[in-house]
């Protein structure tokens, strides 16, 4: 992370702590975003999307008693944008 603190400081001219503390939100918010399952598109960039894997699996919660179900793991996407930053 340091790499891209250095870089955008040095093309932006800020210091590099506003900087660290820019990039720091704007990495807290994409992880709380794909947390809630919502789809993260930044045009030119790509998009973020949570994808649960695994089988669906069912328990017995004895303080609610009730039948649950929950996906045993899942994981996060990432996909290119065709165009844009990459060329």
């Amino acid at each position: 992370m340091e790499i891209l603190v250095n870089r955008v400081a040095e093309k932006t001219g800020y210091t590099k702590k506003l900087v660290k503390e820019i990039t720091n939100a704007l990495f807290q918010n994409l992880i709380e975003l794909i947390k809630e399952k919502k789809v993260v598109r930044i045009r030119g960039f790509g998009v973020f999307k949570y994808e649960p894997s695994g089988k669906l699996r069912r328990y017995y919660n004895p303080r609610k008693k009730v039948v649950e179900s929950k996906v045993s793991t899942a994981k996060v996407r990432f996909k290119m944008s065709k165009n844009g930053a990459w060329e």
